[in-house]
């Protein structure tokens, strides 16, 4: 397949153009999102939220267009939207009919902004539609790496969860019940003492598993270590492993955008707001 056949396939066009499109979309999104946190109450809950709701909509957006300029392009019309106003409409026969009612001079004027507009636009279009599967193959290269990254990460996680762990001693296991019950968790939890882990974690989604580092059991205060560790259930409480799902989607898919970069870091922050709470 020749290189300008490639370039014209509708999926290159749809993600080409999905993904320079996504450069702005964001920028507005992260103005929405700092406009209304501004607006509104000091409440950690109310901006994490909103800035969840701004990464969702950034993923959102983006696969829209993509698929929007995807059927576009398999229909012929490949041309992105904003670049149709530059590009001259066909004339329609009552309008050529009726053509002793329009001036020469309006005529021309007419077919010379057309003609300027289209002569800025158009090599803009044209350079970008021939430079998508460049595009395309780089934000390829850029998610598959971080899709390793993210694998290695989940397998390195996994290890912490299994290595080195025993069940907590009686009088720790019945503290954390009672936490949990206090706080009303709507799934089991399993609570052990680790080796590996140096903080308490929770690490899992459907069957989550409660760290507790081995050395604080022993190193710190009874009432401190409770506060970390009911610091943790509300991750749980709060079903935040779902926003950590939609984060690492947006931070591989979107990973060239600062603005996922910047909601998403608002996200953790707010939830660690919220869970201190």
């Amino acid at each position: 397949m020749s290189a300008a056949a490639w370039a014209a396939q509708p999926w290159i066009q749809g993600i080409g153009w999905g993904l320079v499109h996504s450069l702005w979309q964001g920028a507005l999104v992260v103005a929405a999102v700092r406009l209304l946190a501004a607006a509104g109450p000091d409440d950690p809950r109310r901006r994490h939220r909103l800035a969840a709701a701004g990464l969702a909509l950034m993923l959102a957006a983006a696969a829209a267009t993509a698929v929007r300029e995807a059927h576009r392009a398999a229909e012929g019309a490949g041309t992105p939207a904003w670049t149709q106003a530059a590009m001259p409409a066909p004339e329609p026969a009552a309008a050529r009919e009726a053509g002793s009612h329009v001036t020469a001079e309006g005529a021309e004027a007419a077919g010379l902004l057309d003609g300027l507009q289209t002569s800025r636009i158009e090599p803009i279009r044209r350079m970008l539609d021939s430079a998508m599967p460049a595009l395309v193959a780089a934000w390829a290269c850029g998610v598959l790496l971080l899709g390793v990254r993210l694998g290695r990460g989940w397998q390195a996680t996994r290890r912490v969860r299994t290595r080195g762990v025993r069940a907590l001693p009686a009088d720790w296991d019945a503290r954390v019940r009672r936490l949990a019950a206090r706080m009303r968790l709507s799934r089991p939890l399993r609570a052990l003492q680790s080796a590996a882990a140096d903080v308490p974690m929770v690490i899992g989604a459907l069957r989550p598993v409660l760290l507790v580092p081995a050395s604080l059991l022993t190193g710190m205060p009874a009432a401190q270590l409770e506060l970390l560790i009911a610091h943790e259930l509300a991750h749980v409480r709060r079903h935040d492993y779902l926003i950590n799902l939609l984060q690492a989607v947006a931070e591989t898919l979107l990973f060239y955008h600062p603005a996922v970069w910047w909601v998403s870091g608002q996200v953790r922050q707010e939830r660690e707001s919220c869970c201190d709470d």
